[in-house]
C-alpha cells in the first residue's frame, strides 16, 4: 500500500465491491483511477459439477477464487491455500493428490497455478480458465487513450 502513490490506475477484482477500500485508496492517492472487474469462467462445461472438489491455489486472494467456484456451483469440500507466487514442490502436489484420493475429490486450481506446475504434476489436476471483465470498459479505454 505504501507504493500506491506511484500508480495511475488500480483494478479491484472480485465479486464484492468494497466502497470503504476505494475511499482508503483515494486518500492515499487522490488521482488514482479505480476500475472494478469481475471474474467469469470460460471452461465450465469441462467440469462435472456433481463431483466434489479439492481446491488449491497460490494466489494473492484464494478466497476470491473459492467464491468464484462456489458461485458457479462447484462443491468445494477442501481448500489448500499457499502464499502468492508460491513455487509448488513435488512434495506439495503429492500431498494434495493424496488428500484428494483419500477423500474422493477432484482437484481444481487456478489457471495461473496450473501452468506453474511441472508436466508430471499436472496429471489429474484441472484448472478454471478465467476471463476478467472490466466494468465500465469504455471509461478504461478512454483513460488509456488519454494517457498515451
Amino acid at each position: 500500500m505504501s507504493n500506491i502513490s506511484n500508480y495511475d490506475v488500480a483494478f479491484l477484482n472480485g465479486e464484492n465491491k468494497n466502497k470503504k477500500f476505494e475511499i482508503y485508496l483515494k486518500k492515499l492517492n487522490p488521482d488514482l483511477k479505480i476500475f472494478n472487474a469481475k471474474y467469469y469462467p470460460r471452461n465450465l462445461r469441462s467440469f462435472k459439477l456433481n463431483k466434489n472438489f479439492l481446491m488449491f491455489s497460490g494466489i494473492g486472494n484464494s478466497l476470491e477464487f473459492e467464491k468464484t467456484l462456489k458461485k458457479y456451483k462447484f462443491k468445494i469440500k477442501k481448500t489448500i491455500s499457499f502464499p502468492d507466487h508460491y513455487n509448488f514442490t513435488d512434495f506439495d502436489i503429492k500431498k494434495i493428490k493424496k488428500i484428494a484420493k483419500q477423500k474422493k475429490l477432484e482437484i481444481i486450481t487456478t489457471e495461473k497455478d496450473y501452468y506453474r506446475l511441472s508436466s508430471s504434476n499436472k496429471k489429474n489436476i484441472k484448472y478454471l480458465k478465467i476471463y476478467l471483465k472490466i466494468k465500465n470498459e469504455e471509461n478504461f479505454k478512454k483513460f488509456l487513450i488519454k494517457t498515451l
